[in-house]
């Protein structure tokens, strides 16, 4: 289970998202689940709290500011870490896009 520190939060798509680093070289991203929760929506604003150096990146933006993070679902014991809504999940993805 990786440690989380929070980078950035914001709303979107009717729901709370956040931005986490990892000591495991992953984020974990906070948002509206899609996609059988391989996929979460969040504030496009939430893109740019990344730490210097370290890219996210969305799949799709759309004009009303929010993005597609595609990433793959967190453990259970990383979900009891955060507080997540019913239509929330969370997504870990790759530093850097990698």
């Amino acid at each position: 289970m990786p440690m989380l520190r929070l980078l950035g939060t914001g709303t979107a798509a009717g729901g709370f998202a956040a931005l986490y680093d990892t000591d495991a070289d992953l984020l974990v991203v906070q948002g509206a689940s899609t996609r059988d929760g391989t996929a979460v929506l969040v504030p496009t604003e939430l893109l740019d709290s990344v730490e210097p150096g370290t890219t996210l990146l969305a799949e799709t933006t759309t004009a009303a500011g929010v993005a597609l993070v595609a990433g793959t679902p967190v453990d259970d014991e990383t979900r009891e870490k955060l507080l997540l809504e019913p239509n929330e999940t969370a997504v870990e993805v790759p530093k850097n896009g990698q």
